[in-house]
């Protein structure tokens, strides 16, 4: 006659143990989406970074890649939770995405020239050379396009018209020029130091997720002075090394 009640009470015990569980903000099977800009190396390497952070916050990030303008508008819109990293200055047209103060990695931006001996040691010195970049990147084509200039859809055609002698200089980061060459094999085209600028990147949330900020805030700072990122980073960039 006691088995029924004994019955109802386990159930009664599971129910409250699966609601706790469903009702955990950071269950380990929870994942969240994040968008970047497609073949973008600060974007690799952030996603890197991110995933790390993420796991020990027990969660599971994925990444997507797409053009660099429909990745900051699927993070604003709330397509996806927010964007892996970009730079401080898109929040004044990005009114939904939070940033979190701690930079996730800097980028070198760099000059690049078929001319190896080339006097570049700032952007004052860049005043008097033609000039590539890519589109998307809108910190350097605003510091650009009072000169002349040449915009083009990807790395691999800036480094044509650099090559075939339309332009002086290549600028972007020094990832993304390193991989470029390496991947298409391209010769006779030099990284010129010291680098124009060291620039942050920062990890956007979209704004329905800005509770989060803090916790992610602090274990960004936390793999920073524990060595973790400049390890992930320092693994990320041996495939560059000759």
């Amino acid at each position: 006659m006691f088995a029924p009640v004994r019955v109802k009470r386990c159930l009664a015990a599971a129910v409250m143990v699966a609601a706790l569980v469903i009702g955990s903000p950071l269950r380990a099977a929870e994942t969240l989406t994040f968008t970047t800009t497609a073949k973008s190396e600060g974007g690799n390497l952030g996603g890197r970074i991110l995933a790390e952070a993420y796991r020990r916050l027990g969660i599971h990030i994925n990444v997507k890649g797409l053009p660099g303008l429909r990745a900051i508008h699927d993070a604003d819109s709330g397509h996806s939770a927010g964007e892996v990293v970009r730079l401080k200055f898109v929040l004044k047209k990005y009114a939904n995405l939070r940033l979190v103060p701690e930079p996730v990695l800097y980028l070198n931006q760099v000059a690049a020239a078929t001319n190896p001996d080339l006097k570049i040691t700032g952007w004052r010195d860049v005043k008097k050379y033609s000039v590539v970049t890519v589109l998307g990147f809108k910190s350097i084509q605003r510091r650009v396009r009072d000169q002349d200039h040449v915009f083009t859809n990807d790395i691999a055609a800036a480094l044509r018209v650099l090559k075939h002698g339309r332009v002086d200089i290549l600028i972007l980061s020094r990832m993304d020029i390193l991989r470029a060459i390496q991947k298409n094999e391209i010769k006779g085209v030099h990284v010129l130091d010291p680098p124009l600028k060291r620039v942050p990147l920062y990890h956007l949330l979209h704004k329905n997720h800005e509770k989060m900020i803090p916790a992610v805030d602090r274990v960004l700072k936390n793999m920073r002075q524990d060595g973790t990122t400049q390890r992930l980073t320092d693994a990320y960039l041996q495939q560059f090394v000759n």
